[in-house]
């Protein structure tokens, strides 16, 4: 009985070493494939209902700027800001497109002649395009990612 408890000891104490190596290489090859992924690029571009899914990565992009540009300005036209004085001025909006492809405004960045003139403006933008905007997420290695976009606004009004 004595020798089936040692031969069962034995079975035991080298099967956690060989869970332990097995753990190491595991995570040694999780951090090589994550330094071969590049962060900062996407493989697809979100895409509108009108962008075609089959297109060169450029044309996506082509198209997602363009969609996205023509929701911004007809939510701009809904808006009809209004300021007594005249401006022509640009604010910078942060927009964050999640891994559902649900739209919010990450950050808006204006000057105090924008935010004295047109007085919460960020606060109706931002009620305006939060989750307003849906469209097919991006897509890293065939997974749907969140991606972070930074668009001028030029803002420009006449008395």
């Amino acid at each position: 009985m004595r020798r089936f408890w040692t031969f069962l000891m034995c079975i035991f104490l080298t099967s956690c070493q060989y869970f332990l190596f097995n753990q190491e290489r595991t995570d040694k090859l999780v951090e090589e494939k994550m330094g071969e992924i590049d962060m900062n690029s996407v493989e697809q571009y979100p895409l509108f209902a009108d962008c075609d899914e089959t297109a060169e990565k450029i044309e996506q992009e082509r198209c997602f700027q363009e969609q996205l540009l023509q929701q911004l300005n007809q939510t701009f036209e809904d808006l009809k800001i209004q300021s007594e004085i005249d401006l022509s001025d640009t604010l910078w909006l942060d927009l964050k497109i999640n891994e559902y492809g649900y739209t919010s405004v990450a950050h808006i960045f204006q000057n105090t002649k924008i935010e004295t003139s047109i007085p919460g403006l960020k606060e109706k933008i931002t009620r305006r395009l939060n989750d307003s905007i849906k469209i097919e997420p991006a897509l890293k290695r065939g997974i749907p990612v969140g991606i972070k976009v930074r668009l001028p606004i030029v803002i420009e009004t006449t008395n």
